[in-house]
């Protein structure tokens, strides 16, 4: 069967609402055909490589791949054989520190390789995290790379994996799990605005309530969502021993310490609770007010699903 690599690169990581800018196809000969700023022939030349199923597709990450063609109306027949290396790495070495494309083929790359990576960030770290803005020349010299890189690693791991017929079955699995998570993703958890709404107010009455009761017990105000505050009133005004301390070797404060310190000192147990009050009122805020920032128009949020 032949086996084609693909690739794309997209303004950014939601398929919801970035785009794809550019995708490229190679092939087992090192040959990889690029298409920045696609026109109307070159998505009509993408739509027909993938209504050939006697092609198996070969990528890094098929899930990010597959969840953009999904969303770019690019139909891709269910009886498609998808490869992904990225998949293949983490069955073979889970271990790995790391299983970037660009990291597992480190190795294999000379010093022009590596010098274009290198560009190609910096340039597009300099406007503005853009890729879609880096200059076409050095762009395609990057892309082409992302389009030979999987199949040397489809070469290297593919037969790997066929060696082992439970692992073969647990890598085809995991190609089909894929595709459960992302109809999951857009599938998406509807969010209940009022509710919401309304939580997000009785949690900022609650740590309006707690800033009160801390005056109360010092008669002035202090922010006890500040941990360098939190300090002070511990070690300084409380005058309690340090019992922990953190990686730079300052008094600690987080939630196992304070746990500690509840049980050694409960007598100050009314200062310790509010402290864990207002920090879980605090970070349970932040979350719903995040799910009213992520919902869209439909008020339905789009979660992103690591199967690995």
């Amino acid at each position: 069967m032949q086996v084609n690599s693909f690739d794309i690169e997209t303004t950014g990581l939601n398929q919801f609402i970035d785009k794809i800018f550019s995708y490229c196809i190679g092939d087992r000969d090192g040959n990889v055909h690029v298409n920045r700023n696609p026109d109307v022939d070159d998505w009509n030349f993408l739509r027909t490589f993938f209504s050939n199923t006697n092609i198996a597709k070969v990528c890094h990450s098929f899930k990010f791949e597959y969840s953009f063609l999904r969303t770019h109306n690019i139909n891709v027949p269910s009886n498609t054989i998808w490869h992904c290396t990225l998949i293949m790495s983490q069955l073979l070495n889970n271990l790995a520190p790391s299983h970037k494309l660009e990291d597992l083929c480190y190795e294999l790359d000379d010093e022009y390789d590596k010098s274009i990576s290198k560009k190609v960030q910096a340039q597009a770290s300099a406007r503005g995290g853009r890729y879609d803005k880096v200059d076409k020349p050095l762009f395609k010299q990057y892309q082409i790379k992302d389009g030979q890189d999987p199949m040397i690693l489809f070469e290297i791991f593919y037969p790997e994996i066929i060696k082992d017929f439970k692992l073969y079955k647990e890598y085809m699995t995991e190609i089909e799990f894929a595709k459960v998570c992302i109809k999951m993703e857009e599938e998406g958890i509807c969010v209940d605005v009022t509710e919401t709404e309304r939580l997000v107010g009785d949690l900022e009455m609650a740590v309006n309530n707690i800033h009160e009761q801390v005056y109360d017990i010092f008669g002035e105000f202090i922010n006890i969502k500040s941990d360098t505050k939190i300090k002070k009133i511990l070690y300084k005004r409380l005058k309690l021993p340090v019992v922990a301390y953190t990686m730079k070797g300052n008094p600690s404060v987080d939630k196992d310490t304070i746990f500690e310190l509840l049980e050694r000192f409960p007598k100050h147990k009314n200062i310790l609770d509010l402290i864990m009050k207002i920090r879980s009122y605090t970070t349970g805020r932040s979350i719903a007010l995040s799910y009213l920032d992520y919902k869209d128009v439909n008020d339905i949020i789009h979660p992103k699903i690591n199967q690995t």
